[in-house]
């Protein structure tokens, strides 16, 4: 899947770029380290999180995770979020640790949403210049 070589490769992501590097290279780097198929206890009791990496040779601003509930991948391709009785998109700022004072290299850890679902996963950083990435989906379960 596509998540788990983002994931690997997140460790190993360089940011020292050349001064001619086109825009998409500088671009902060995002990836989920949750496991597809994740169980995870909902909150308040549960305590269960996502959880992934962050890199941005601008600093990483913000991560942004998106819980897409009751999340079904589509038999065309893409997916789709929500219906019945689960709040169709949950989105939480994430706690974001970073190594350093210039926030180069991060992680990120998010809480699972309270409702017991089927959940798509994704994840948004945003450096201190605006420019962004996404990762994801990952399908996780909540209960």
């Amino acid at each position: 899947m596509q998540t788990v070589r983002l994931v690997a490769a997140a460790t190993a992501v360089l940011l020292a770029l050349p001064a001619g590097a086109d825009a998409a290279e500088r671009r902060p780097r995002v990836a989920i380290g949750t496991k597809p198929g994740s169980v995870l206890l909902g909150l308040p009791a549960g305590g269960g999180r996502g959880e992934g990496t962050a890199a941005a040779g601008a600093g990483v601003a913000r991560v942004r995770v998106l819980w897409c509930g009751n999340g079904q991948y589509l038999a065309g391709g893409g997916w789709t979020c929500g219906s019945g009785f689960v709040t169709p998109v949950v989105s939480y700022d994430a706690t974001v640790t970073c190594a350093t004072v210039a926030r180069t290299s991060c992680t990120w850890s998010a809480p699972a949403p309270v409702q017991p679902s089927r959940y798509l996963l994704f994840a948004i950083a945003t450096d201190a210049a605006g420019r962004y990435d996404v990762a994801g989906p990952v399908d996780v379960v909540v209960v």
